[in-house]
Formats: structure tokens, sequence, C-alpha cells
């Protein structure tokens, strides 16, 4: 899939769905996606993913089902539409995966916006799965010393030093760090 995107990157080629209205647009591989939203100079991915698994990332399927029966015994369902739109997508229907789409970049946008997500370069994603310390690897995306970081956080530079060297840090003081280099804290968990 990364290699369609790069593709997409530098030709516009693919099979990719713009969103009507709204940023977003939906990469289709097989049956994998990869939802994003573009701008001029960065592409940001929010889900990636088979699109019966992608699409149970919007919030949790299935709210109130109502089974009803006519007078000739057959039993019908009702649920709610934003339950079938998520069926549907999973089963590949375009208009309904279109709308479930924008939901999981609306939901992105709001976990962004509340700082339970962060929006980072793929190389700083790529130094976090290799095993990098995430303390430094953040550190230094973010362009501070380990002075800077320090004071940030309320901590010692010796204690910075120690976090990205043994990678050991209480509760207290990723949530620290987590504020000050302005991510998540279960990011500066060790990979």
């Amino acid at each position: 899939m990364e290699e369609r995107l790069r593709r997409y990157v530098s030709t516009g080629a693919g099979d990719v769905k713009r969103l009507v209205g709204r940023d977003g647009t939906r990469l289709r591989v097989g049956d994998f996606r990869v939802i994003f939203v573009e701008t001029a100079d960065v592409i940001e991915v929010r889900a990636v993913g088979d699109r019966r698994d992608v699409y149970r990332w919007v919030r949790p399927l299935m709210g109130q089902v109502q089974i009803i029966k006519t007078d000739a015994g057959e039993e019908l369902v009702v649920l709610a539409r934003r339950d079938y739109d998520t069926l549907a997508a999973r089963a590949g229907e375009d208009v309904s995966e279109d709308a479930v789409t924008a939901r999981i970049l609306d939901e992105s946008d709001a976990r962004l916006a509340e700082g339970e997500d962060v929006a980072l370069p793929e190389a700083v994603w790529e130094a976090l799965e290799s095993g990098q310390a995430p303390v430094r690897v953040l550190r230094e995306f973010r362009r501070m010393s380990v002075e800077t970081l320090a004071v940030l956080a309320g901590l010692a530079p010796a204690d910075v030093d120690l976090v990205e060297a043994r990678g050991e840090v209480t509760d207290a003081v990723r949530a620290r760090l987590a504020i000050a280099l302005k991510v998540p804290a279960d990011l500066l968990a060790e990979h």
C-alpha cells in the first residue's frame, strides 16, 4: 500500500476518491483502504487497513436494533443509518464508504484537536516503530534541547537524559513529558 500511496503522490494515479464538500480522500488498493487528508505539501494518513477492518475504527458499531415482524411473518431489522453505512462500507458499497470515510476523518480531527492523537511525519513514525527512544525522537523532532525539554516538563536535564537512555519512566513523568512534547502520553511508551 505504501508503494501505491507513493505512486499517487508522484503521479496522481490510483483508485482514489476525494470526498465531496470536505477535505479527505480514500485510496483503494484491492480490499485495502488508505484514508488521508492532502494539502499542497503534506499527506496526512488517518487510517489504513482492510475495508472490513478499517471501518471498525469509527465509534462502536450497532446502536439500538429493532426487529419487526410483518403480517406475513417476515422479520425485518431496523437499525440506525450510521450502523447501516458502516456495515455497507465494510462490504464495499461506495456511497456508504464515503459516509464512513467522512466520519473517520471527523473523529480523527476531533482526536487531534483534543490532543488524543498527533500528526507526525513519516520519518518520525519510522524512528518510533524501529525502537528508537520515543522521548529522544520526539524531542529532536520538536527541535528541543534536553535542557529546554527539562524546563518545559519541570524536570532536571539529567532526568531527561536518563529517560532517553533507559526508557524507564513513571506515569507522572511520562505525562509531564507528553505535555511538553505535545503528544499523547502513550506515544512515549517504549515500542
